[in-house]
């Protein structure tokens, strides 16, 4: 097991007080590769089919980008990006802005997440098992290098911008 794998298995097996979503990804980024940056902006905007985020991640690094809305209320995390729409994730530029043609960061009536966690990996990650580990385990593991940004998502603070 790879240092982050260890530190993620022992806090997913704490038998005090498991850590909320919110935590475990907030740990996520206190162990991201020191080589490795990622930045990211979340804003809203309006679209033809109503308000979305927007996020902007930006790397160091390319890699592969993989991204979380986490809800603390309910403490659960889903990946929502790559998706089956886009499964090709690879920021040749180390520059990632969404959305982008068919991608939602919600599903239509759901509402979105009050918090986004981007991951940008060395090395492709397994989306399924990804996906399942968040959703069922509430654990981020994410193999190799990696570096990882968490913010919250505040529309009521941030102008809306149009996307067509």
């Amino acid at each position: 097991m790879l240092p982050a794998e260890r530190l993620f298995a022992a806090l997913g097996s704490c038998a005090i007080s498991q850590p909320t979503v919110l935590q475990r990804a907030d740990g996520l980024v206190a162990i991201s590769a020191a080589d490795m940056r990622v930045g990211l902006n979340v804003g809203p905007a309006v679209t033809p089919q109503g308000f979305v985020p927007t996020l902007d991640v930006m790397s160091n690094r390319p890699g592969f980008a993989y991204v979380f809305l986490i809800d603390a209320a309910s403490n659960r995390g889903r990946l929502v990006y790559p998706d089956s729409v886009h499964s090709k994730n690879w920021l040749d530029t180390g520059e990632l802005h969404l959305p982008r043609g068919g991608w939602r960061a919600a599903p239509k009536g759901e509402p979105v997440s009050d918090h986004v966690l981007v991951t940008v990996a060395a090395k492709p990650q397994d989306r399924v098992q990804l996906a399942n580990d968040v959703a069922q385990r509430g654990v981020f593991v994410v193999h190799g290098d990696f570096a990882a940004a968490l913010t919250a998502t505040e529309p009521r603070n941030l102008l809306p911008r149009q996307i067509q």
